[in-house]
């Protein structure tokens, strides 16, 4: 969704007519590609049941600068940067958050947002209780209750 509302709706949304002529800088941001592997084997033996790996692109701290917590899954407040660049891109993080939660009446959000300057990765699902405990034990049920109580709406929120 981080991808996708920032490859596409913006630009469709802008080329209205009636839409504002001040635009907030939006964040060029995606998730690190992943792949599953496996060896072929079990206990090194070929056959049966094979070994699983997740590979993931590296997050290159020369290119993405240092790893940051954009936004944590105990809490919908994203942390206080105290550079401009990295605020933005939290509260632009903080917005999709509010518009997943919109969009799925509230029962399920994207938190955890962390990793680089353009590149994200280890996201957390988090769902409503009524749902169970359905994505596993970073699925915290009090940040789902507590999004509507936590969540500050920011320029993005307000822009879209």
């Amino acid at each position: 969704l981080v991808q996708t509302f920032s490859e596409s709706d913006d630009a469709r949304f802008l080329s209205k007519p009636d839409s504002p002529k001040f635009c907030p800088f939006i964040p060029r941001m995606r998730y690190v590609q992943v792949a599953l592997a496996t060896d072929g084997t079990v206990d090194g033996k070929p056959g049966g049941e094979n070994s699983l790996f997740l590979l993931e692109e590296v997050i290159n701290s020369e290119t993405e600068g240092e790893f940051r917590k954009y936004i944590n899954n105990k809490s919908a407040v994203p942390t206080d940067f105290k550079d401009a660049r990295f605020i933005s891109r939290a509260e632009f993080l903080a917005f999709t958050q509010h518009y997943q939660y919109i969009c799925t009446h509230g029962l399920v959000f994207v938190s955890d947002y962390q990793g680089g300057t353009t590149l994200l990765t280890d996201p957390q699902l988090m769902s409503d209780p009524s749902l169970g405990n359905i994505f596993g034990n970073g699925n915290l049920p009090d940040a789902c209750d507590s999004f509507k109580s936590e969540h500050e709406c920011n320029l993005y929120c307000r822009f879209f």
